[in-house]
C-alpha cells in the first residue's frame, strides 16, 4: 500500500541496491539538476561568498543552474538536514529573483521541507536495515 504511494526515485530501489541514507538525498540532487559543494572542497566560496558561509549551508543559482553550498565539518546529521533543507528553497522557487529568498516565510517553507525529506531519508536507512537484518 505505501509503496504504490512513493514516488519513482523514493528509496525502494536505493534499499534494494543497499545505498547509504546519503545517497537518498543526492538521488534527489541528480534528479532535480542540483549541484553540491562543500566548503571544504571549494576553499573559494568563502571568499566568494563571506557573508554566506557563516551559515551552514546557503544555494544559489549560477548561470540558471542551482548550487547548494554546506559546511560539511557540522556533522553528517547537520549535513544531511541542511542539504534537505536547501534543496527545499531550490524546489520551491525560493532562487526566483522575484522572491525573496531571506523571507521569514521562505526559510519555514524550507524548515519544512527540510525535515520531511530529511525524516524520509531516516526511513529510507531503517528499510535498508530491515532488509538486511537489522531490526531497530
Amino acid at each position: 500500500m505505501i509503496e504504490k504511494a512513493t514516488p519513482n526515485w523514493y528509496s525502494r530501489e536505493s534499499a534494494r541496491r543497499g545505498r547509504p541514507v546519503k545517497n537518498f538525498i543526492e538521488e534527489a540532487y541528480k534528479m532535480h539538476g542540483i549541484h553540491y559543494c562543500s566548503y571544504q572542497d571549494q576553499p573559494k566560496i568563502q571568499e566568494i561568498f563571506p557573508n554566506m558561509c557563516q551559515y551552514a549551508g546557503f544555494c544559489y543559482c549560477l548561470d540558471g543552474k542551482p548550487y547548494i553550498f554546506v559546511d560539511e565539518a557540522r556533522g553528517q546529521n547537520k549535513v544531511q538536514s541542511v542539504k534537505a533543507h536547501e534543496m527545499g528553497h531550490v524546489l520551491l522557487g525560493h532562487l526566483d529573483p522575484n522572491e525573496n529568498l531571506e523571507s521569514e516565510a521562505a526559510e519555514r517553507e524550507a524548515d519544512i521541507f527540510g525535515v520531511v525529506m530529511y525524516a524520509l531519508s531516516l526511513y529510507d536507512e531503517y528499510l535498508q536495515r530491515n532488509r538486511s537484518g537489522e531490526h531497530g
